[in-house]
């Protein structure tokens, strides 16, 4: 299908670098045979239009990446949300999409609940290199999480309250970040697709994290 095509295409450029890029028009011989009119950026006075620039030295290395990521599953919910989060005319809901992106990742267990703790320090876990970045991700991912329930529960005080001074591009662009991170390393751990090796390879991770 086109639209899986040029979904696919969209995502190995949106991992490959943390830039935006947009497309909603598919041609086939020349001539325009679909056309996305969801797939809208929205620009406003914190979000400029979308820029995706790749250097003449960085071609070797995107095309190893293309070929690597070739077979990613652009229909998985993370990477479907990923991706979706950028036409998204709301930032609230475009921040949403990517906790529930980091959320599915994360925690594949989630019917046994405790799911902002398990969000929350998995993700400093598995993300964070150094002891100094686990902590930074471990309070970044409380609160992120805090106002994603924030933001579905429509608590306009709280939101207020968690999101301070600072723009929705302020809030949401660590996120995105991370975001793209967990799907790169899920994909390439072999378990994106699969939960229950997710949660394996979790806890491989979490119990020798130390």
């Amino acid at each position: 299908m086109p639209r899986n095509a040029l979904n696919k295409i969209l995502v190995i450029f949106k991992l490959f670098k943390d830039d935006l890029i947009n497309s909603n028009l598919i041609i086939e011989g020349g001539k325009p045979v679909d056309r996305l009119p969801h797939y809208t950026y929205w620009i406003d006075p914190h979000r400029g239009a979308p820029i995706y620039r790749l250097s003449s030295d960085e071609e070797t290395q995107f095309c190893s990446f293309w070929k690597n990521y070739a077979e990613i599953n652009a229909e998985n919910f993370a990477v479907y949300r990923f991706n979706l989060a950028d036409y998204e005319p709301f930032s609230s809901d475009r921040f949403v999409n990517y906790i529930e992106s980091l959320e599915y990742l994360l925690v594949p267990d989630s019917s046994e609940g405790e799911i902002r703790f398990k969000f929350s320090m998995r993700g400093a876990i598995l993300l964070g290199k150094t002891v100094g970045e686990r902590e930074g991700i471990l309070d970044l991912f409380k609160a992120a999480y805090d106002l994603r329930s924030a933001i579905v529960h429509g608590n306009n005080e709280k939101i207020t309250k968690l999101k301070g001074k600072r723009t929705w591009e302020d809030v949401t662009k660590p996120i995105r970040a991370y975001t793209r991170d967990a799907i790169k390393f899920f994909f390439e751990n072999g378990c994106l697709d699969n939960a229950e090796e997710r949660s394996k390879l979790i806890q491989r991770i979490t119990i020798f994290s130390r």
